[in-house]
């Protein structure tokens, strides 16, 4: 499951605990879930972790990509004015 935005993790949020109130009535009743039934539970729990670790890794990739574009242009944009300068401090000396 991808986690982009705020509505996107209230959702997750909802289905965790949805889940949580399905197996908190089982326990109410008296009878636990079967260990079958337990494990496939974290099983799913464990993919959908790992989904949401991977999506949050690849936006800290964007953000830090979009970040050092930015970084490289702000850099570019100086070294042109620099020698802009240099070029202009040539003239006048001239």
């Amino acid at each position: 499951m991808d986690i982009k935005n705020l509505e996107a993790a209230l959702n997750l949020q909802q289905d965790l605990m949805a889940n949580i109130k399905k197996h908190m009535a089982v326990l109410e009743k008296g009878s636990a879930p079967s260990l079958e039934k337990l494990l496939g539970d974290k099983e799913q729990m464990i993919l959908q972790n790992t989904a949401s670790l991977k999506a949050a890794e690849q936006e800290k990739a964007r953000a830090a990509s979009r970040w050092q574009e930015r970084i490289d242009r702000r850099k570019a944009s100086l070294e042109s004015l620099q020698q802009e300068v240099a070029e202009i401090k040539k003239r006048i000396k001239k």
